[in-house]
């Protein structure tokens, strides 16, 4: 899965939208860096997240149309 940054997703278990923050963060576990995703949820959160890109793309989907932040705030003018 391609990870857009300001992309809606939907967490496969709690059904919550999050908005990508940033796709180019590292997260290190077990000793070893890993590429990762920093994350908030969608409208209002806050509080930012951390996951590995394996992690997330294996938890989330992205949100069906209508995909961006700048989409969306063009659509609630």
């Amino acid at each position: 899965m391609e990870i857009e940054l300001g992309g809606l997703y939907i967490h496969y278990q709690n059904r919550k939208t999050y908005m990508v923050h940033d796709e180019k963060a590292k997260v290190q576990m077990n000793g070893h860096w890993y590429s990762a995703i920093i994350y908030q949820e969608f409208p209002a959160g806050n509080q930012t997240f951390v996951r590995s890109m394996i992690d997330f793309e294996e938890s989330f989907t992205p949100k069906p149309a209508k995909g961006n932040l700048h989409q969306h705030a063009q659509e609630s003018k």
